[in-house]
């Protein structure tokens, strides 16, 4: 539910009535997962088992052993390197101007 709803970038600003909809719906089988687990945890004598910490991104990145500074430093190479080499050659082949870029600045979610 999440990568097809909120990972789909454009679906918040295109349908965030349903987005926010299929996020719920998500959070909620989330939910009835823990309650269905608690209790098998309790038939196995396991009921002090604590479920991992999500609740932050930072926090669901630990817990899914996402290399976050890794990417983040292979996206800042890509953005100084072969991004640059697109930009020239679009510029040179006449498929981008750099006009329509003039004043704005890149930003990024790491940033």
């Amino acid at each position: 539910r999440w990568d097809f709803s909120i990972a789909a970038h454009g679906s918040f600003f295109h349908a965030p009535e349903e987005t926010l909809r299929v996020l719920g719906s998500a959070v909620n089988k989330g939910h009835d997962a823990r309650l269905k687990l608690r209790i098998i945890l309790a038939r196995y004598d396991a009921a002090d088992y604590v479920a991992p910490d999500f609740s932050t991104k930072e926090k669901a990145q630990i817990v899914t052993g996402l290399p976050y500074d890794k990417l983040v430093e292979e996206k800042k190479v890509f953005l100084g390197g072969l991004r640059e080499e697109w930009i020239i050659e679009a510029t040179k082949n006449g498929n981008y101007d750099p006009k329509t870029r003039e004043g704005m600045k890149f930003k990024a979610s790491y940033d």
